[in-house]
């Protein structure tokens, strides 16, 4: 009989199924506690994670000449880019060359007042920005000059043709026969066209006396050596991603469509980092339209690239608006569910580890012996199914 009892050891699914649901109120406060556990958990997890940004879209089209038959037009539908070109392209921004530009903001320099501890890197920044001052006030110098002169020509233009609307701009003695305000006028222009040509040639010397290069790049060397600057090449090389695809198209569709549009995409962790998001969007508005244009490959028979920021209207915002509510569901479901397979696991494994003989059927049935006589409970004394019936009447 013993030897009949241990070989039965088995259980059918049905069994399992009588079992847990003897104890579905069990599993249900289980699932419940679970489920309110694994989402407590959640919410202190993410309560205070918040990603701010925001995206940016920039037009970038080849610029066909007019003498090709295009209008120059910034906006003008010439042409677009294949894929493998903006590939190129999307791989040069994510570069840390670029992200390296995106820290010095469209300047030739980083920022002095940053490394104010650093006595090296300050001294270095004044030298080289000294030679850069140089040559900015020639620039500049060179620039009203040339403004000047034009200014000056469309006015002397302007007098002749008042006066003298019939005659030849370019074949008369306009010194010996003209207006003397139209002769004026001509001599205030030689005059800026000397000035002008003077300040080029001071320009020209000033280049080419003043090593602009070597002090620039021993600066940048010594700033590439901060912990500050590893820090944020890191920053924000991570809160900026680029694409030329919206993020609801197929990357294979791009095997056959040219595109004329790169995003840019901003998300920071943290409301610490807020600041820091706006300070990076300001900058990828004034880099990455002038990067773009020098760095894209032009088609045969154009000019340039032209690129522009369409977007007009970019707010660092919150991105992850509920965000800590789906994942207290998310972990309330996963925790609840974990929690009633385990005990749905402890009760079968509890139950088969109990060798008693609970049922008078399953005695007859393992020791092929009848039983005759059973004690009945407790419960089953109280029963009165004469009793049980008269009251179900006087219910109905």
């Amino acid at each position: 009989m013993e030897e009949n009892l241990q070989t039965e050891e088995g259980i059918s699914l049905l069994d399992i199924v009588k079992l847990l649901l003897g104890k579905i109120k069990l599993l249900i406060l289980v699932g419940i506690i679970g489920g309110f556990l694994g989402g407590m958990f959640a919410v202190w997890r993410t309560i205070d994670i918040n990603y701010y940004g925001t995206t940016v879209e920039f037009y970038v089209n080849p610029e066909k000449p007019k003498e090709t038959g295009g209008e120059g037009s910034q906006y003008g539908v010439y042409g677009a880019y294949g894929r493998h070109v903006m590939d190129n392209m999307i791989k040069l921004l994510e570069s840390e060359s670029f992200t390296e530009k995106l820290l010095l903001g469209g300047q030739p320099l980083p920022d002095k007042k940053d490394f104010a501890s650093n006595a090296e890197l300050c001294a270095a920044i004044d030298k080289a920005q000294e030679k850069i001052d140089i040559l900015n006030v020639a620039t500049e110098a060179y620039t009203k000059a040339l403004s000047a002169k034009t200014q000056q020509y469309l006015e002397f233009e302007k007098l002749f043709f008042k006066y003298y609307p019939n005659e030849d701009f370019y074949s008369y003695d306009y010194e010996n026969r003209y207006n003397e305000n139209v002769v004026a006028a001509y001599k205030t222009y030689e005059k800026l066209v000397v000035e002008a040509e003077t300040k080029e040639k001071e320009l020209s010397l000033i280049s080419l006396s003043t090593d602009i290069e070597t002090p620039i790049n021993n600066a940048l060397t010594l700033w590439r050596q901060t912990y500050k600057y590893k820090d944020d090449l890191y920053n924000t090389k991570n809160s900026v991603s680029f694409s030329y695809l919206q993020a609801s198209e197929d990357i294979d569709d791009a095997n056959n469509l040219a595109r004329s549009f790169i995003y840019v995409n901003i998300s920071v962790l943290g409301d610490e980092k807020k600041a820091f998001a706006i300070d990076l969007l300001e900058r990828v508005k004034v880099v990455l339209p002038v990067y773009v244009e020098e760095n894209m490959t032009v088609p045969t028979d154009y000019q340039g690239t032209n690129c522009q920021k369409i977007t007009t209207t970019e707010t660092i915002g919150l991105t992850n608006q509920g965000y800590t509510t789906n994942q207290a569901i998310k972990y309330a479901v996963l925790v609840a569910a974990a929690a009633v397979l385990i005990v749905c696991v402890i009760i079968i494994i509890v139950d088969r580890s109990d060798k008693r003989l609970r049922d008078y059927e399953i005695i007859t049935k393992k020791f092929n012996v009848p039983v005759l006589g059973v004690v009945p409970t407790i419960e089953a004394l109280q029963y009165d199914p004469i009793k049980k019936k008269a009251e179900d009447k006087e219910v109905k």
